[in-house]
């Protein structure tokens, strides 16, 4: 009888258990269950072959960084894991995009082009005429002339 090779599309079943039991010991409220687990595991080992991680705390402290905000963890788990990247690698720079009143990187109001300081701003005067200019500018220079 010949040797049962293992599939090659297939995980080492022992690899594939020790990715659903790290999978599984994720500390509360990331804890995935047994079906959720199973199914994720060859995920998690594909990346992990990709990326050089490790089933250890490193890439455990890498899954469940910043839980503030997440409603569902296992769909933020599993995007997670589909986005790892190599443990050091330099993140992308998203462009940022620059204020379209006042030109600075601040950050934007959402879904708009100002940044907040110029949303938030009092309404700029009307400009003035020519004539009503040059008349304020003379009459500043007046009374600077008095003071003096």
């Amino acid at each position: 009888m010949p040797a049962l090779t293992p599939d090659p599309g297939r995980a080492d079943p022992h690899r594939h258990q020790a990715a659903a039991a790290f999978l599984m010991t994720l500390p509360e409220p990331w804890t995935l269950g047994p079906i959720r687990a199973h199914r994720l595991a060859p995920e998690l080992l594909e990346r992990c072959d990709l990326t050089g991680w490790r089933l250890d705390g490193r890439l455990r402290r890498r899954l469940t960084l910043h839980p503030e905000g997440v409603r569902d963890y296992g769909a933020v788990l599993t995007a997670r894991i589909r986005d790892l990247r190599a443990p050091g690698a330099p993140r992308e720079a998203k462009p940022r995009a620059a204020c379209s009143r006042c030109g600075s990187l601040r950050s934007l109001v959402h879904g708009r082009t100002v940044c907040v300081a110029c949303a938030t701003a009092p309404p700029a005067p009307p400009a003035l005429h020519q004539a009503e200019l040059a008349a304020e500018v003379r009459a500043a220079l007046r009374t600077a002339r008095r003071a003096s």
